[in-house]
């Protein structure tokens, strides 16, 4: 049994997703081990902050406070909980590496 083939409209999105590597596309960032075209980083809520983050490799990147409502809704221990469930003190911070730059959109 072959591999289905895939819908030409989706080869043309992410034709142009590839060619097109804008602010737009990556506003917050990526992780620069998966890249642009894997963009599966998630966001974790630390106070008014906003931390992206890539499980795969570990590594997490602020992108600002107070930017997404969705803070508020959270108390204190529920974020903890997430922190602690994810481990995130052992992630690498991208905003202290000196490569930064690099992954920045």
């Amino acid at each position: 049994m072959s591999a289905p083939e895939r819908d030409p409209a989706v080869e043309q999105l992410l034709a142009e997703a590839a060619a097109d590597d804008t602010e737009q596309h990556h506003y917050f960032g990526y992780c620069p081990e998966c890249g642009p075209l894997r963009y599966r980083d998630r966001c974790l809520n630390i106070g008014r902050a906003h931390w992206y983050y890539c499980e795969e490799h570990l590594v997490r990147w602020c992108v600002g406070a107070n930017l997404f409502s969705g803070w508020r809704d959270e108390t204190e221990e529920e974020q903890r909980a997430h922190y602690d469930a994810l481990g995130f003190g052992f992630y690498r911070d991208l905003n202290d590496d000196d490569e930064s730059e690099k992954w920045r959109a």
